[in-house]
């Protein structure tokens, strides 16, 4: 991955109730959003969730998320 650009980490998030009943959520690294020269964000996935109660969310990636 060219890390040179600024980019967004694209994540899918499922939430799930562990053993004790309380609501978790699990985030997954699918991919990344990139700038384009339109405005908006051209979005690059490595994988693609087969769940549909999931949230997908772009947000600033972390450090250890840098390949």
């Amino acid at each position: 991955m060219n890390t040179d650009k600024p980019y967004l980490s694209v994540n899918a998030v499922r939430k799930y109730k562990d053993e004790s009943g309380i609501e978790r959520s699990h985030w997954t690294k699918i991919g990344a959003a990139f700038p384009n020269s339109k405005g908006g964000f051209s979005i690059k996935l490595d994988l693609i969730p087969l769940d549909r109660d999931l949230d997908i969310v772009a947000m600033p990636p972390q450090a250890n998320d840098r390949e």
